[in-house]
């Protein structure tokens, strides 16, 4: 039997290697996202592929677990590098229309119009929604003074984080994960009063994110409270008294009707009744309240018109009792 040459030996070992590496099978690992993951708007399918010899066609589709017939596809062709590899990835993005919830995402490798390999990520969670705010406080152009709790509901459902921040930085205690925003902002370190701005900012798992600006006025200066009338004279029985009160404030705006409160009260103090208020106008950095009292015969020979106001920041005015005296019984 003769024996082949040396050199046609070696050029059979190197086809019978290439036979064997030609028949490997093609391998697919998906690197992102993985089982579990939650998926919002933008979203790359990241894979790698070894064994390839030829361009390839990769295709991912998202199945809605709840009703299969809802979709998401696309595709892309890879050529091998020179180590016969694929890295790659293909967009897999959504909008707002996309229905929520458990999804299955597929990858497939395609050579040469058949399947070659395939990988499958189980219960992705896609959420395209963004967080909503629901019982913001304070409220936009509001005023606060020394102490302001920050509130708000999240309506998300897959939270990541929350941050509070005043005037573009953090104050203590500012981050959370859970629905409720509940921040207690000490403005003691502010030296001076006037307009601040809070941003509560909100990412969920899925990088979908929303800020609300609030934007108040800091006003730590009590009203101060002058009562006009009634002045120091005595009225008739059965007359009609005006009530003036003149309420002064370091801003615009800052003081509203009702957060003025004038009473009837005895001299020792016993509650009579309201008094009955007729208008009220605002005036620069300020407010004015009329009034009036009916004189009767159940009204006291004296009695106290007491004053107490409070400005929408919630600084109370020093309190102010006038005596009214009733003249001719």
């Amino acid at each position: 039997m003769k024996v082949p040459p040396h050199s046609t030996r070696l050029a059979a070992v190197a086809l019978l290697f290439g036979a064997v590496a030609a028949l490997q099978a093609q391998s697919l690992t998906v690197t992102s996202p993985q089982n579990g993951e939650v998926l919002g708007r933008s979203n790359q399918i990241r894979f790698t592929i070894t064994n390839v010899n030829n361009q390839i066609r990769v295709v991912a589709t998202a199945t809605n677990n709840s009703d299969t017939s809802i979709t998401f596809s696309n595709e892309g062709l890879f050529d091998p590098n020179v180590d016969r590899n694929v890295s790659g990835s293909l967009d897999l993005n959504f909008d707002e229309a996309t229905p929520s919830g458990t999804y299955t995402v597929r990858v497939q490798v395609f050579s040469g119009g058949s399947s070659v390999a395939n990988s499958t990520i189980n219960n992705i969670t896609i959420d395209t929604r963004t967080p909503r705010f629901r019982n913001v406080s304070p409220s936009n152009s509001s005023f606060v003074n020394l102490s302001v709790p920050i509130l708000a509901d999240i309506e998300e459902s897959t939270i990541d984080r929350w941050r509070v921040r005043v005037n573009d930085r953090d104050i203590p205690n500012n981050t959370g994960t859970t629905n409720s925003v509940s921040v207690l902002w000490d403005t003691s370190r502010i030296e001076e009063d006037g307009p601040q701005s809070i941003s509560i900012k909100v990412d969920d798992k899925a990088r979908n994110t929303n800020t609300r600006t609030i934007n108040v006025t800091l006003d730590r200066v009590s009203p101060s409270t002058t009562v006009s009338s009634p002045s120091g004279i005595s009225y008739r029985p059965r007359s009609i008294v005006p009530v003036v009160i003149r309420i002064a404030d370091q801003y615009d705006g800052s003081v509203v009707s009702t957060g003025v409160v004038v009473e009837m009260r005895t001299v020792d103090g016993q509650y009579i009744g309201r008094v009955a208020r007729r208008s009220a106008r605002t005036e620069n950095q300020g407010l004015t309240w009329l009034g009036r009292i009916r004189l009767t015969n159940r009204t006291p020979n004296q009695f106290k018109v007491v004053v107490t106001a409070r400005d929408r920041a919630g600084n109370l005015a020093q309190r102010q009792e006038v005596l009214v005296t009733v003249a001719g019984r």
